[in-house]
C-alpha cells in the first residue's frame, strides 16, 4: 500500500500531466490557426483570448506548485513536498529498492546453471548492483549516504527560480488589477521552460518513490480530426 509521499507524488504527478496536456493541446491549435489562410484574415481576436486564458492559467498552476506559502496548512505543493521529505530525511537506498526482495549476483548465476540448455531466452532479476548504479545515477550521490538534503535542495532552487519569475505578474496583473509596471513578464517560452524543469525533477522523484517512469502525454491528440468539420451545422 502506498504511504504519504507516494501518494502525495503521484498527485504531483498527475498535476504535470495536466499541464503537459495543456500546452501540447496549445501547441498543436496554434498550429493549426497560423497554417489557415482563413483564420489570418478573421481569427486574431478569438486567438489572442486564446493566449490570455492559456498563459493565465499556466502561471496560475505552475504558481501552486511551486509556492511554499502553505508549508503548514492543508496544501500539497511541490515545493511543500521536496521540504517535508528533506527535513523529514525520507529519501535512501534502502527505500528505493526494499532490498531485501532484490537477488544477489549469487542468484543469477543460479538462474543461469539451471537454464543453461534452455532454448528459451532467460530474463534475470533485478540485481542490487544494479539498484545501485540506477540509484547513483539518479541522485547523483553515493548509495551509501545517510542524507540527501543536497540534491533535494538542488531542486528546491530550481522551484524557486521558477516562483520568482512568475510571482510579480501573477500578482499584479492577474490575481489583482493594478498599474504596476512589470518589466520582465513571463513568455510562451519561459512557461515551456518551466514545464519542462518541473516535469524532469518530478519524474526524479516518482521513480525514487514509486518506481515509476513517468511520461507526462497522452498517446492519441491527433486535434487535426477536430477541425477537419465545420463546428456550425
Amino acid at each position: 500500500m502506498k504511504v504519504k509521499y507516494q501518494k502525495w507524488i503521484d498527485k504531483i504527478c498527475s498535476e504535470m500531466l495536466d499541464l503537459s496536456h495543456s500546452a501540447r493541446v496549445w501547441d498543436e491549435i496554434m498550429t493549426i490557426q497560423n497554417k489557415s489562410k482563413h483564420f489570418k484574415t478573421c481569427g486574431r481576436p478569438f486567438q489572442h483570448w486564446m493566449m490570455q486564458n492559456y498563459s493565465y492559467r499556466m502561471i496560475i498552476q505552475l504558481s501552486r506548485l511551486v509556492e511554499p506559502e502553505y508549508i503548514n496548512g492543508d496544501g500539497l505543493s511541490f515545493h511543500k513536498f521536496l521540504t517535508e521529505i528533506r527535513d523529514k530525511n525520507y529519501i535512501s537506498f534502502k527505500r528505493y529498492t526494499k532490498e531485501e526482495t532484490l537477488p544477489t549476483e549469487e542468484d543469477n548465476l543460479k538462474i543461469l546453471r539451471e537454464n543453461i540448455s534452455s532454448d528459451e531466452a532467460i530474463s534475470l532479476p533485478y540485481t542490487i548492483e544494479d539498484a545501485i548504479r540506477s540509484f547513483e545515477s539518479i541522485t547523483s550521490q553515493k548509495y551509501t549516504d545517510t542524507c540527501f538534503c543536497c540534491l533535494i535542495n538542488k531542486d528546491l532552487e530550481k522551484l524557486n527560480m521558477i516562483r520568482d519569475k512568475l510571482k510579480r505578474f501573477r500578482n499584479k496583473a492577474i490575481a489583482h488589477l493594478t498599474d504596476a509596471e512589470i518589466k520582465n513578464i513571463p513568455t510562451f517560452k519561459d512557461l515551456d521552460d518551466n514545464l519542462k524543469i518541473l516535469r524532469k525533477i518530478a519524474n526524479k522523484y516518482s521513480v525514487l518513490l514509486n518506481h515509476s517512469h513517468q511520461v507526462f502525454e497522452y498517446v492519441d491528440l491527433n486535434l487535426n480530426r477536430i477541425f477537419k468539420k465545420a463546428w456550425i451545422d
